[in-house]
């Protein structure tokens, strides 16, 4: 039986790979540029790996998470400065992958199922 925070990590990778790119795609956005229409497919397919991963209980994969989630929250709010409403969902949809992702990594770690120790 999974946990509540393995649930959500996989749950909050997932809604952040279906709702990235049609909210990057707003008018006005940078994405519009020839050279970057692609990143909100990519970061979706990099979601989507990371989640079977962490489904499977892979604890760094629950660090990936992380990592990825910041990195689009950051480029989130320092590109678009949350000045769509779109953003703003993004950016909480972000969040609670973190914090999911940071209970997930720390359950694992407790039980000891950290590759290597």
């Amino acid at each position: 039986m999974k946990s509540i925070s393995v649930e959500g990590s996989v749950f909050w990778l997932l809604v952040s790979a279906i709702i990235s790119p049609p909210l990057a795609y707003y008018p006005g956005s940078p994405f519009f540029e020839p050279t970057l229409f692609l990143v909100p497919f990519l970061f979706s397919t990099m979601y989507i790996v990371i989640a079977y991963f962490c489904w499977n209980q892979n604890a760094r994969s629950y660090i990936a998470a992380m990592v990825l989630a910041l990195s689009v929250l950051a480029m989130n709010i320092g590109f678009g400065g949350l000045a769509y409403p779109g953003d703003e969902l993004l950016a909480i949809a972000q969040v609670l992958a973190v914090f999911f992702s940071l209970r997930g990594y720390r359950e694992l770690r407790e039980v000891g199922m950290f590759g290597g120790e």
